[in-house]
């Protein structure tokens, strides 16, 4: 399965909650979060250190590395020199900062590594921070639902909550979700194109050739979204079948990452650019495992 691309906006308090849940784990506890061009974490405690603030800067992304520069470490408002700051991170656990650093002040998140047991891969293309929050863009993303679950963090889950979330779809992308959740040997289809509409090409279904099939959102309200779809180019000579109401409920589409635990507010569905555009509010994820894909129904 594949994604052309995924925008992301992360505000402070969503940012401090995801944060919160992953590194209370390790009996580390962050107060407040603030981001306007870098990231200032305040009043971290952890064992002896009490009010520690960190002030963090993106530098630059390349090859899928992010490197993060350490540009002021406070404890209370006591500066702390800059040559005894890789003393202080040493204190804090090895796998909160990264061992792969650039200098004694800048380290490098390596997404590649982060990813190599998982069934998702990506391109990160860049990330933006200003006026409280953090704006992520991702592209090329893939996804292999045929892999088997993978715990993550020693079973423990991975927090996520995203203000907003963009997601494109091409056509291409769609024929690669096509291709991994529908069965080949019962359903072909031999293009797809993403304009106004999904216009799939050549449809058979069990040797019988439908034709072509067009889609179109009509409505969306509450997660439900109310779509038309019209066969055009049938097999029988000059019959179209036109105003077929389908309605697909959201919570039933994602039913098919059963090992995923997800609650999202769609906000809108539309097409531009020759790709399906989907905004989504409020996304939570609790990942407990990663899916191993399946094959539920979601049409009603």
């Amino acid at each position: 399965m594949r994604i052309t691309n995924i925008s992301i906006d992360i505000n402070e308090i969503d940012l401090l909650n995801t944060l919160n849940k992953f590194l209370v784990k390790k009996n580390i506890f962050l107060k407040s979060i603030e981001m306007n061009e870098g990231i200032r974490l305040r009043n971290i405690s952890y064992k002896i250190f009490k009010n520690l603030n960190v002030c963090l800067k993106v530098t630059k992304i390349k090859n899928n590395r992010v490197y993060i520069k350490i540009e002021r470490l406070n404890l209370g408002i006591l500066y702390i020199p800059k040559y005894i700051i890789d003393i202080v991170l040493k204190c804090f656990p090895s796998d909160i900062i990264s061992e792969d650093k650039e200098d004694k002040h800048s380290f490098i998140v390596n997404i590649d590594n982060s990813l190599k047991n998982s069934t998702v891969d990506f391109n990160l293309n860049k990330i933006l921070i200003n006026n409280g929050f953090i704006h992520i863009d991702v592209r090329d993303i893939k996804v292999n639902p045929k892999s088997k679950g993978i715990n993550s963090l020693n079973g423990g889950g991975v927090f996520l909550r995203l203000t907003q979330t963009t997601l494109r779809f091409s056509g291409e992308d769609i024929m690669s979700f096509v291709h991994d959740f529908v069965k080949a040997g019962n359903f072909m289809i031999s293009g797809i194109d993403v304009s106004q509409a999904v216009y799939l090409k050549g449809i058979i279904v069990n040797s019988f050739e439908i034709g072509d099939v067009s889609i179109n959102i009509k409505d969306l309200r509450e997660n439900l979204i109310y779509i038309q779809i019209k066969i055009i180019n049938s097999i029988v000579p000059g019959v179209n079948i036109e105003h077929i109401p389908i309605k697909i409920f959201v919570k039933d589409l994602l039913s098919m990452f059963s090992n995923l635990n997800l609650d999202l507010d769609l906000n809108s569905v539309r097409f531009i650019d020759d790709c399906i555009e989907v905004k989504i509010n409020n996304f939570n994820l609790d990942m407990k495992s990663l899916s191993s894909g399946g094959g539920k129904s979601f049409l009603k």
